[in-house]
C-alpha cells in the first residue's frame, strides 16, 4: 500500500490527472488488490477527496481532448481567423483554463510565443494595399466594386 501511495502522490503532484495516469493507477489497483475504500484512504492521507480526484480527472481528460483540438489545428502550421474563433469557443465550452493551454502547447513542443506566432497576419504588402484602398475610400466617396470587394476582403 505504501508504494500505491507514493504512486498516487506522484500522480497529483501536478494537479491534474491525466486519463493515462488514472488508467495506471487502476492497473496497479488491480494487480495488488487494492480496493476503493483503500484508494479513498490514501487519498484521504494526501489531502484530496474523492470528488476532487474525480473533478481533477475530468479536467485531465478535456487538457487530453483539448490538446488533440490545438493538434489538428497546428497541423498546417497556422492558425487562421476562423480556427481562432473554434479554438476559442471551445476553451470556454470545456472550461480549458490558460494553465491547461499551458501544458498542451508543451505537450505539443510549443511555446506560447510560437503558438502566437501561428496566428495568420497579414502580410506587409497586404497593409500597404489596404492602407492605399482606404485612403482612396476616404478621398473618393465612390468607389468602383472591386476595390469595394478588395475592401471587406
Amino acid at each position: 500500500m505504501e508504494v500505491y501511495a507514493g504512486l498516487l502522490a506522484a500522480v497529483l503532484e501536478d494537479d491534474m490527472i491525466t486519463p493515462e495516469e488514472h488508467d495506471r493507477l487502476g492497473a496497479y489497483r488491480a494487480k495488488h488488490a487494492i480496493s476503493q475504500a483503500q484508494h479513498n484512504g490514501a487519498l484521504e492521507e494526501l489531502g484530496w477527496s474523492l470528488s476532487l480526484y474525480s473533478s481533477k480527472l475530468l479536467q485531465g481528460s478535456e487538457l487530453d481532448a483539448y490538446t488533440h483540438v490545438l493538434h489538428r489545428i497546428l497541423e498546417d502550421d497556422r492558425v487562421d481567423p476562423e480556427e481562432e474563433e473554434r479554438l476559442e469557443a471551445y476553451r470556454t465550452r470545456h472550461s480549458v483554463t490558460q494553465a491547461m493551454h499551458r501544458v498542451a502547447l508543451e505537450t505539443l513542443g510549443l511555446t506560447e510565443q510560437a503558438f502566437v506566432d501561428k496566428f495568420v497576419t497579414a502580410t506587409p504588402a497586404a497593409l500597404a494595399e489596404y492602407r492605399e484602398l482606404i485612403g482612396r475610400s476616404l478621398q473618393d466617396e465612390h468607389l468602383s466594386e472591386v476595390d469595394e470587394l478588395q475592401l471587406l476582403e
